[in-house]
């Protein structure tokens, strides 16, 4: 079971009963089954605290960008036809979009989006988070 972004739920959910016995280590909801619970890090006090010791913790810091220009030399070196110039197309169109460069830094996000250019070929990586989702959908 996935809940993920914990800390995008309303209080008075996080206080319910539900969610209360969902993340006790004494879970009926969770017989057999694996709980992960993805949050931003100023509720990770609050997320551990209920789970009791049958939990791990571990923090995903992201790429810089010198290892989200390194994915996409490696994404397009390694896919079905080898593309430097797709690579380099998509590495100076990040430069001039700070806010999808920002995003890139979750290596989720930056797979979609080097999926997308790939969809597009020559055609420039839209604008904006939301276009590039619109196309990734679209393709899928």
């Amino acid at each position: 079971l996935i809940l993920d972004g914990y800390d995008e739920i309303s209080e008075r959910m996080k206080k319910g009963k539900v969610m209360k016995d969902l993340l006790s280590p004494d879970s009926h909801y969770l017989n057999e089954c694996d709980l992960i619970v993805t949050t931003r890090p100023f509720t990770c006090p609050e997320v551990l605290s209920g789970m009791g010791h049958h939990c791990l913790h571990v923090e995903i810091l992201g790429f810089t960008e010198e290892k989200i220009f390194l994915f996409i030399e490696n994404y397009f070196s390694k896919s079905r036809v080898p593309n430097k110039k797709m690579s380099d197309q998509l590495k100076e169109r990040l430069q001039s979009l700070p806010s999808v460069q920002g995003m890139c830094r979750l290596p989720v996000v930056l797979k979609i989006i080097c999926k997308v250019q790939e969809y597009l070929e020559d055609e420039g990586l839209p604008r904006t988070m939301g276009g590039i989702y619109r196309l990734y959908i679209k393709r899928q």
